[in-house]
C-alpha cells in the first residue's frame, strides 16, 4: 500500500513539473514551420505575439543571427544552435529551460 502511494505522488509530481515546462505550452509554433530549411548566413525575426519552438537544429547550419520580439523557447532537446548572435528586444524572450 505504501508503495502505491508512493508511486502516485511520484506520478504526480512529475505530471505536475512536466506541465510548468515552457516548451510543453499549447499553441507554439515550431521553428521549421514557420522558418522553413535554414541555410548558412541566414537572418531570422520572431515577430511580437509569436511563440516558436526550436527543438532540433542542423549542425552544418551557422545562421548570420536571430532577433526576438516575441519568444524563442528552446525544448529539451539536446543540440547545438550555431548563430553568430542573437538579439532581444525589450518585450521578447529567449526562454530555455524552467524553474522546475
Amino acid at each position: 500500500m505504501v508503495f502505491v502511494l508512493f508511486c502516485l505522488v511520484v506520478l504526480f509530481v512529475a505530471t505536475s513539473l512536466a506541465q510548468n515546462c515552457p516548451h510543453t505550452q499549447s499553441g507554439l509554433t515550431d521553428f521549421y514551420t514557420k522558418f522553413g530549411q535554414v541555410v548558412n548566413g541566414s537572418e531570422l525575426t520572431v515577430a511580437a505575439g509569436e511563440s516558436i519552438l526550436l527543438s532540433s537544429f542542423p549542425g552544418n547550419v551557422v545562421l548570420k543571427s536571430i532577433t526576438i520580439n516575441g519568444r524563442l523557447i528552446l525544448s529539451d532537446a539536446n543540440f547545438n544552435l550555431n548563430v553568430n548572435w542573437i538579439r532581444v528586444n525589450n518585450g521578447g524572450f529567449l526562454i530555455a529551460g524552467s524553474a522546475t
